[in-house]
């Protein structure tokens, strides 16, 4: 089992979109998923639900469930865990290793952790746990500031995950500024990846198809060359 995170101390990078995105595509080759909102703010959450759902990670954090007491079906290839507005009044009092303990009784392929856009106890179990670090992040000084904090920040809790930072929706030819940020010794750690603009993405998530990749090339190719780039490369 794998475990993946996709983490920015900075909102709005696309993390949620990004996350959902991947575990659909990974979904598509068979492999059994797990999705985990840690976000307060449930943007993930929001794609799969259309009620109020009545366990939540939550329940998790503060020891009323399991783990595996919480974990809501999908489809035959995704399980999932919401969010809830309570997590905000919980992040701080989490144990280091309670993901990593718990989830090493879960037998899936991959678990996609999508973290609140904070450092906190939260954030640290979650990191504690992870495997490959996902950091999405927009081509700007403020947005590379936050970018540094976090890949710091995150190997400072645990220094053998794979990192990768994906360049959010960028322009199809490189611009000076996302060079300069590639080459950058305090990404020296981490594998670049880029993303361009999809539009498709916005497609995908309103139509809430969970096995409908395949019907976007475009976005298929670029979801394709990260997770070859990003999890199954040795790079």
């Amino acid at each position: 089992m794998i475990v993946l995170n996709f983490y920015n101390v900075k909102g709005g990078t696309g993390k949620s979109s990004l996350s959902y995105t991947i575990g659909l595509y990974l979904a598509e080759q068979g492999k059994k998923i797990l999705f985990i909102d840690l976000d307060p703010q449930c943007s993930l959450s929001s794609i799969f639900l259309n009620e109020r759902p009545r366990k939540t990670i939550y329940d998790f954090l503060s020891d009323e469930f399991n783990l595996e007491n919480v974990i809501m079906k999908h489809n035959e290839n995704i399980d999932f865990i919401p969010s809830s507005l309570k997590v905000f009044k919980i992040q701080e009092k989490v144990l280091q290793n309670k993901f990593n303990r718990a989830l090493k009784k879960l037998n899936y392929d991959f678990v996609i952790m999508d973290n609140s856009p904070n450092f906190s106890s939260l954030s640290v179990s979650s990191l504690f746990a992870t495997d490959i670090l996902f950091v999405p992040s927009q081509v700007s000084s403020f947005d590379f500031d936050s970018l540094v904090f976090t890949i710091q920040s995150s190997m400072d809790v645990k220094e053998d995950m794979k990192i990768n930072v994906i360049l959010n929706r960028v322009p199809k030819n490189e611009t000076k500024d996302e060079k300069e940020i590639s080459s950058s010794e305090y990404l020296e750690n981490a594998n670049v990846l880029r993303f361009q603009n999809q539009n498709n993405i916005r497609k995908l998530i309103i139509n809430k198809d969970p096995l409908n990749l395949s019907k976007y090339s475009k976005l298929n190719d670029a979801i394709s060359e990260i997770v070859n780039r990003g999890i199954y490369s040795n790079d």
